[in-house]
């Protein structure tokens, strides 16, 4: 009679009882007597727990480990798991040693794991029993000890722990850690299978009739735990296949590595597998061996060596790579430059269906490169990608409605495919519906989307939204402030309606100083062959130049320097470029801080230098800082400067902000932002970022 003892339990807790007030909390939390109340189970257990009742405390530890009733708040967790475990609770010594094999609220520590499941199993503990045999099984916290794991998940299945039932089947099965024994594998697998175990079932269902595993079994087994997500699993069968020489799960066992799923990342073991695989002539596996070496991803990068791979995969009709050997054609990277043949990748992969096959083949005919300029044949083959939901094809299939190329424009049509574009996230797509919306004047509408965009980091959106709030709505602070992102981010139209604001007092304090900085940051910078059109009128700039130098023109003796770090003109001076790098340096200007940097080398002067010019938004420098702090594995510095770089929109450093997201370098792994900036370097075509843009997205299915 439910009702009744809780009609008991509240008036023994109310009077104090520790076991009360713990019952108390149980019944609020599975609803038993009464109506289910987390916050009132919470409330319970703490009292309870605050009076030193081990069940109690474990149980509000459970809570607050789970966020049930509570703020998820693994360090509380851990506090009361403790107090707990101290009083021999062998549930909160198996937790403490979950928490700590997992670094949840603590330090990863493999050592404690296995100390406080030790515990738990001494105490009788099931799943202690179970997860310290995972720790030998694996390797984790201690000597990798298969005839030791096998003790301990004995121990728990003949305490009828189902999951150690079915891993003493599979032992029993493969012959690991024991002596291999058909029937007694069976056995556990029934024993597991009559708890309603699924993988057990499965097991029996599949299982070869002589119960001796091949190694296409034994793979079989590895896809299956693989497609459960269960890759530590998956990772066991693969490799007892892998061994035994078996293409298929070599190449699984590379894409674990490689992905760093069920294991630890390891670029060198995950070659290793594909080099056993392709020795085979393994399609897949000379893709992702190609797709290493074309990255560098954790191994010196080595362009040739993919062009090897690419070629051999793709005559064996692997799209994937196809595609990727029409990129290095494209872009002669390990192979001299062919657009033909490129084409030719791309059509091949295009024609099996491959969306991004079907992008570059349309890019290819848009700009005709390697074939005929052909916007009809461009705006199909986007089409067919777009469908697909490509969502670079879908931007620029709308844009080609939008301008009337290949078709009749048509700017619904245009709108629709910038929408499916934008609504994944496709910063440029947005900021194209914001500009219609705008041409409309629909300025709630395009201030919706330009938003999205600018938020995203687009200059473009960022200067339109500016231009918005200034004159339509009459929002100066609000237009000043995005002026500000996009001019920093170097949009020279933003720069000087920043510089204007400055000068008049719109929308931020005037401020004579600051407005003309800004509008010099307006004036596009000369490039060198406006100022050298031949040898003699070069020679006579430079009298200029040096005119201007020394009358003490930073950016004057900047472009000095370069001029004599070339000798474009005028003969080669390493020390005369040294010396204007450096009076222009001490005057603050961040180029001549970056060129200083770049030419003094890897020295502590030249960090100072990069140093200087990144504080002042070179992105250049930023980007530099990032590859120099990459290389020391200073990652929270290194994310700190790729990210500065990359929202200037420096391609390199977007790549490489998108691998420290997708790795969890100095930021917390973020699949959805690594895909961001892996697109936004990819749009400025930065070959590495069209790859680990395709191998992250084909990461995230398998």
């Amino acid at each position: 009679n439910h009702e009744e003892a809780f009609k008991w339990f509240t008036r023994a807790a109310e009077k104090g009882s520790a076991s009360g007030q713990g019952f108390l909390g149980g019944m609020y939390e599975n609803g038993l007597g009464v109506a289910q109340d987390h916050d009132k189970s919470v409330h319970w257990y703490r009292k309870a727990a605050e009076q030193a009742d081990s069940t109690a405390q474990f149980n509000l530890a459970r809570l607050c480990y789970q966020g049930n009733g509570t703020k998820r708040a693994p360090e509380e967790a851990v506090k009361w798991f403790e107090k707990a475990a101290e009083k021999n609770n062998d549930n909160a010594q198996n937790m403490l040693g979950v928490i700590y094999e997992n670094g949840d609220g603590v330090s990863q520590d493999y050592t404690q794991a296995e100390s406080w499941y030790r515990k738990a199993a001494l105490n009788g503990n099931e799943a202690g029993l179970y997860n310290l045999g995972d720790l030998y099984e694996q390797g984790r916290g201690v000597v990798k000890d298969p005839d030791r794991a096998a003790r301990w998940f004995r121990k728990a299945a003949l305490n009828g722990f189902d999951r150690a039932q079915f891993k003493l089947g599979t032992l029993y099965y493969c012959g690991d850690g024991v002596e291999q024994a058909p029937k007694k594998a069976l056995q556990w697998f029934c024993d597991a299978a009559e708890q309603g175990h699924p993988h057990a079932k499965y097991f029996l269902e599949t299982i070869s009739p002589d119960f001796t595993p091949t190694p296409e079994d034994l793979y079989k087994k590895g896809q299956y735990f693989f497609e459960q997500k269960e890759y530590e699993e998956a990772f066991l069968w693969l490799k007892r296949s892998a061994r035994l020489n078996y293409a298929e799960a070599q190449n699984s066992l590379g894409l674990l590595y490689d992905y760093g799923k069920g294991c630890d990342r390891d670029p060198d073991l995950a070659i290793e597998w594909y080099e056993k695989a392709s020795k085979q002539e393994h399609a897949q596996a000379l893709f992702n061996l190609g797709m290493l070496y074309f990255l560098g991803d954790g191994i010196e990068q080595d362009e040739r060596k993919a062009f090897s791979c690419f070629d051999r995969s793709s005559k064996e009709n692997e799209t994937r790579a196809q595609v990727f050997l029409g990129i290095l054609y494209e872009n002669g990277r390990g192979i001299v430059q062919d657009l033909p043949k490129a084409v030719s990748g791309y059509r091949k992969a295009a024609w099996q269906g491959d969306a991004f096959a079907q992008f570059h083949l349309a890019r290819m005919y848009y700009h005709g490169k390697g074939v005929a300029h052909d916007p009809t044949q461009a705006l199909s083959w986007y089409h067919k990608a777009a469908e697909q939901g490509y969502s670079l094809a879908q931007y620029n299939l709308g844009r080609m409605y939008l301008h009337g190329e290949g078709s009749l424009a048509d700017i619904e049509k245009a709108i629709n495919w910038f929408m499916k574009a934008a609504d994944q996230g496709h910063d440029y797509a947005q900021y194209s519906i914001g500009k219609i919306y705008f041409s409309r004047d629909e300025d709630d509408l395009a201030q919706l989307w330009f938003q999205k965009s600018a938020e995203q980091g687009n200059h473009l959106a960022q200067n339109h939204l500016g231009r918005l709030f200034e004159n339509r709505k009459g929002r100066y602070e609000e237009a000043a402030q995005w002026y500000q992102k996009a001019a920093e981010q170097g949009n020279l139209q933003a720069s000087e309606s920043l510089g204007r604001m400055y000068f008049i007092g719109k929308g931020v304090a005037k401020d004579f100083e600051e407005a003309a900085k800004w509008y010099r940051k307006s004036a596009p910078i000369q490039t060198e062959k406006e100022w050298l059109e031949d040898e003699n009128s070069g020679r006579t700039d430079v009298v200029w130049l040096r005119k201007a130098a020394l009358q003490g023109h930073a950016r004057a003796q900047n472009r000095l320097a370069e001029i004599y770090e070339r000798g474009t003109g005028i003969p080669k001076s390493h020390k005369e470029s040294l010396k204007w790098y450096g009076r222009a340096a001490s005057q603050g200007d961040d180029f001549a801080q970056f060129n200083l940097a770049r030419i003094l080398g890897a020295t502590k002067e030249a960090l100072d230098w990069l140093h200087k010019a990144g504080e002042q938004g070179n992105l250049l420098a930023q980007a530099e800082l990032g590859k120099h702090y990459q290389a020391e594995a200073k990652d929270d510095q290194s994310f700190k400067w790729f990210r500065l770089a990359a929202e200037q929109g420096h391609s390199e450093a977007q790549y490489h902000l998108g691998l420290m997201y997708r790795n969890g370098r100095g930021i917390a792994v973020d699949f959805q932002e690594a895909i961001l900036w892996l697109h936004r370097s990819a749009e400025q075509d930065h070959l590495p970022a069209i790859g680990a843009l395709q191998k992250i997205e084909h990461s995230l299915k398998v």
